[in-house]
């Protein structure tokens, strides 16, 4: 099992969602650009955006300013053998936002590798309620 993550600083959205919807398609497009792509591959796609995994899931019908990014995610999806799209509270994603809040702080490109083992760990720990920093 992987677990990745990444993220861009520096781009502008209308709205929060359109961002949210985004960071998902690129996140996709890491996946299947990667070495950890595979015949067979399940992925779980999770975000704190509900209506947007909503959208994503077929669940609520779409905005069309979003249905670029939506037939995007669902033409990726297509690519694996299973794909799970989640919601997750805010609060059980902290890691991940506080990876966002470094990428946009920096204005540039990041993945777990470039951000250093250091800050993950340290990130990790305090989401785990870990007293233990590197």
């Amino acid at each position: 099992m992987y677990k990745l993550a990444g993220g861009v600083g520096g781009e502008r959205f209308a709205a929060a969602i359109m961002a949210d919807a985004e960071a998902i398609r690129q996140g996709m497009e890491m996946i299947i650009a990667s070495d950890v792509m595979e015949p067979g591959i399940r992925l779980v796609v999770e975000s704190c955006s509900k209506g947007l995994i909503q959208m994503i899931n077929k669940e609520i019908t779409a905005g069309v300013a979003l249905d670029v990014y939506l037939q995007d995610i669902w033409r990726m999806a297509s690519l694996f053998q299973l794909v799970k799209f989640c919601f997750t509270p805010r609060q059980c994603n902290h890691a991940a936002h506080l990876v966002v809040a470094h990428v946009v702080k920096h204005n540039g490109r990041f993945d777990w590798n470039e951000l250093g083992l250091e800050f993950l760990f340290n990130i990790l720990a305090e989401d785990a309620n870990v007293t233990i920093h590197i």
